[in-house]
């Protein structure tokens, strides 16, 4: 069963697909946060046969919503609308700021590298969800 994790943000959209067995998740190219995005989303559902998405929600340390956590609710239900699959909501707090620390661990500046780091915090948000289905 492939997993489909993705980092919604204002300019870009992280992606991220695990492998069939749905133990390892690995990045794919970000996709432009426009109005083609909820149709490009469906399209890779489709093509690579995803049968769980998980939507990133960005909540404020405190647990509270913020307007990114408004705008990401309504890409949320956008796909959960339009996906024959099933959608479900992640709290993806802190996952920027790993992926951040991901990249400059390899001596990269994550300013120069946004859509790299997108895509991190995609696999971040999918290799979360699957370590908290595979327990060790």
């Amino acid at each position: 069963m492939k997993i489909l994790g993705i980092d919604w943000g204002t300019k870009r959209i992280g992606i991220a697909i695990s492998n069939m067995s749905a133990k390892i998740a690995f990045p794919r190219p970000f996709i432009k946060n426009n109005k083609k995005a909820v149709e490009e989303i469906i399209t890779i559902i489709s093509k690579e046969n995803i049968k769980l998405v998980l939507v990133g929600i960005p909540l404020m340390e405190n647990g509270e919503e913020s307007d990114s956590t408004k705008e990401a609710t309504k890409f949320f239900e956008k796909i959960k609308k339009r996906a024959k699959v099933d959608v479900q909501q992640f709290d993806e707090r802190y996952t920027t700021r790993i992926a951040e620390n991901v990249l400059e661990s390899f001596g990269m500046k994550w300013q120069k590298s946004r859509e790299i780091k997108d895509s991190i915090s995609a696999v971040i948000i999918l290799q979360g969800y699957i370590d908290g289905q595979n327990p060790k």
